[in-house]
């Protein structure tokens, strides 16, 4: 993606151990399209977390036949959170984990743009809600082990772990410049060894040099970010 700055794929989110079988049934998937005859070259985009500590990961049991009905019933609006498709077997600070999501939408006078974020989690650490430690209230937090000798083990007694966060924009932005937001510079946030798997554009094509110009100026630009 970075190389050629487009997403040509249905972006598929899974454990660990089914890639390979989800990235071969989103290949079969494209080149059965119309007008894709001729395909001779496609890079899937699939994103994956380790959720074995749930999730019984060594019997890979993802079908082309779920790749194929979960890209068919894909759709706009509202998106299902919780533990649902590719976190159903994850964790989060010790606690169970799955799909979040979070929008924000500019004022119009700034362009109207919304920014649209979806968030799968797998990793522990210590839960924190508004300043109160709830993980360590409850006994769920990293190094409990060390501070507990006696604690039973659990996944929050670890502060590794990963999590998908994914960032979707209407804004005028193309790959080069997209790459700093979900980075850190927009969310302000990080989580363990957290990586950005991706970021998508949610319009169909990417905007030639005349109209980035004509939609983006400093002006707007700095009204954004403040």
């Amino acid at each position: 993606m970075q190389e050629l700055g487009e997403i040509a794929t249905p972006i598929l989110l899974t454990s660990t151990l089914s890639v390979p079988r989800v990235a071969d049934a989103v290949i079969d998937y494209m080149l059965a399209l119309p007008a894709n005859e001729r395909v001779r070259s496609i890079n899937p985009v699939v994103a994956e977390t380790n959720d074995g500590w749930l999730n019984d990961i060594r019997s890979r049991p993802i079908s082309s036949a779920d790749v194929g009905a979960a890209i068919r019933s894909a759709r706009g609006g509202p998106v299902e959170e919780g533990a649902v498709g590719a976190g159903t077997g994850t964790v989060a600070f010790g606690f169970k984990g799955g799909i979040g999501t979070a929008s924000q939408r500019v004022p119009e006078a700034s362009g109207g743009y919304t920014v649209g974020v979806l968030v799968q989690t797998n990793f522990g650490g210590v839960l924190t809600i508004n300043g109160t430690p709830v993980g360590q209230e409850l006994g769920r937090y990293y190094l409990r082990n060390q501070i507990e000798p006696d604690a039973a083990a659990r996944p929050g007694n670890d502060a590794d772990g990963s999590v998908i966060i994914e960032v979707g924009t209407d804004a005028p932005v193309d790959a080069r410049t997209s790459n700093g937001c979900p980075r850190g510079r927009c969310s302000g946030w990080r989580a363990p060894r957290g990586r950005i798997e991706r970021q998508r554009r949610l319009r169909d094509r990417v905007l030639d040099g005349e109209r980035h110009r004509r939609r983006w100026s400093p002006d707007r630009h700095a009204a954004r970010q403040r």
